[in-house]
C-alpha cells in the first residue's frame, strides 16, 4: 500500500520535474512557458491561414476552420502531455511547431 502512494514515477504528477528524460531545468521552463501562452490567449490567436507565408497553407482553404481546430488540438495536447510528464521530449518539440506553424501560417 505504501508502495504506491510513494512511487517515484513522475507521468501524471504535473509538479514534478525531476526523473525525466529531459533535463529538470529546461522541463520546467517548457511547463512555464506553455502557461503563459495559455493565460496570454495565444489559443485565440490561431486562426486558418489568410495570406501564408509559405504556398502550401494555400491548401488549407477548402476546409475552414480544420488547419485551427487541428493545431488547437495539437497544442493543447502536447500542453497536457508536457505538464503531466508524459513524452515531455516529443511534447515540447511538438509545441514549438505548433507555434512556428501558427506563426508561419499567417504573416
Amino acid at each position: 500500500m505504501a508502495g504506491a502512494i510513494m512511487s517515484s514515477d513522475p507521468r501524471g504528477k504535473p509538479w514534478c520535474v525531476m526523473g525525466t528524460p529531459m533535463v529538470p531545468q529546461v522541463l520546467l521552463a517548457g511547463k512555464l512557458f506553455f502557461l503563459l501562452l495559455l493565460l496570454h490567449g495565444f489559443t485565440g490567436h490561431i486562426k486558418d491561414p489568410y495570406l501564408p507565408f509559405i504556398s502550401i497553407f494555400d491548401y488549407f482553404h477548402s476546409v475552414p476552420g480544420i488547419f485551427a481546430t487541428t493545431l488547437l488540438a495539437v497544442f493543447i495536447a502536447a500542453g497536457a502531455m508536457l505538464l503531466f510528464n508524459i513524452a515531455v521530449r516529443p511534447a515540447s518539440v511538438l509545441l514549438g511547431l505548433v507555434i512556428v506553424l501558427e506563426r508561419c501560417s499567417s504573416y
